[in-house]
């Protein structure tokens, strides 16, 4: 399997946020305050198997319910030709909660075999109606089959359509 660059330029995780606080003032020559809070993210990454690089990247859309989906990270299947993609460490995780406001959430990880991206295996993180989780480690946490290798997604309630980036190395 090989990554490449779309468009020949780099590949990886971009985030941006960027959100206005204003508050307006008082009386006849009040001036309004703004105040402009960004947080600029690129990792860019490099097709290869060295920190700040990748050659394995996997996603999916799934329809979840409250029963745990194991995604082995040892054994995903390619979309592209149906090989098997085993990721060795992983770089990055990106989760969509495609659902509105008052549904459920998408809870990732919570497995005794996950990847230690949390404090503990059994730990897991909420992704809220409408929102994403975007985690990004250039060094790569590490895959061990069978002990730590299982990405664990699930609906807290209901069904809940999310979608799902993985993306490391293959060594």
């Amino acid at each position: 399997m090989a990554v490449a660059a779309r468009g020949g330029a780099g590949r990886g995780l971009r985030v941006i946020a960027d959100i206005d606080e204003t508050e307006a003032g008082q009386g006849a020559s009040a001036q309004t305050s703004r105040l402009r809070h960004i947080i600029e993210h690129i990792a860019d990454l490099d097709a290869g198997t060295s920190d700040g690089q990748i050659d394995r990247v996997w996603s999916a859309t799934y329809e979840l319910t409250t029963t745990p989906v194991d995604l082995d990270l040892t054994a995903l299947t390619s979309q592209l030709d149906g090989s098997t993609v085993g990721i060795a460490e992983l770089t990055g995780i990106v989760v969509t909660n495609d659902e509105a406001a008052g549904a459920g959430d998408v809870q990732v990880g919570g497995d005794a075999a996950s990847v230690l991206f949390c404090a503990a295996a059994n730990d897991t993180i909420l992704v809220k109606p409408m929102g994403i989780l975007a985690l990004s480690a250039p060094s790569g946490y590490t895959v061990t089959n069978t002990t730590a290798d299982v990405v664990q997604i699930a609906a807290s309630t209901g069904t809940i359509t999310c979608r799902i980036m993985l993306y490391g190395r293959s060594a």
